[in-house]
């Protein structure tokens, strides 16, 4: 991974830190998201937490129109399969977190990782294997032992449509480039 460097913005008695990541994304292309919570707390175990915050990306894809092809939810990070027609994936995270921030009881200083991984989709090969990924996460992470026992992803639908049979399980090949690590 190559280093991130900062550019440091001197506004009015403020310091703002830019981030020197530009993202380009296309009309239309398909991108898989992770979003991480911050120092991997479980922001997102109680279930309620979980319907929230899925809640909050109904909201958004109805204001933005992107497509949303597949999910999960795990207790301290998601994954979001998307296509956006009008490329505005920074603009509906940046609202999804602080939405979910402010709707939370507790309202803790920081729920989430300041930044989130991106990856645009290649081809159909490239498609499969992070679909694979995402159903395969909460195994993987030991929430359950079988995919189909996870109530907080598309499993369920991708079995309804005959991309899974409803035994299916990973034979999963991790080479770490899903955004995954901490």
């Amino acid at each position: 991974m190559s280093k991130q460097c900062c550019v440091l913005m001197y506004l009015p008695s403020i310091v703002y830190a830019m981030s020197n990541i530009r993202r380009h994304f296309l009309p239309n292309c398909m991108v898989f998201l992770t979003l991480v919570c911050a120092n991997r707390k479980p922001w997102l175990q109680p279930s309620c937490d979980k319907a929230r915050l899925m809640s909050i990306v109904g909201d958004l894809r109805l204001e933005y129109g992107f497509q949303f092809h597949a999910w999960v939810i795990l207790d301290d990070h998601m994954h979001l399969l998307v296509t956006d027609p009008d490329c505005s994936i920074p603009a509906w995270i940046q609202k999804l977190k602080l939405r979910f921030v402010r709707s939370h009881p507790d309202r803790p200083v920081q729920i989430w990782q300041g930044r989130y991984w991106d990856h645009v989709i290649r081809d159909g090969n490239d498609l499969r294997r992070h679909l694979d990924y995402i159903h395969h996460n909460p195994v993987k992470h030991g929430l359950v032992s079988v995919t189909g026992d996870y109530n907080w992803s598309s499993f369920s639908s991708f079995v309804r449509r005959g991309w899974y049979p409803r035994d299916w399980q990973a034979i999963a090949e991790d080479d770490g480039e899903f955004g995954d690590s901490p």
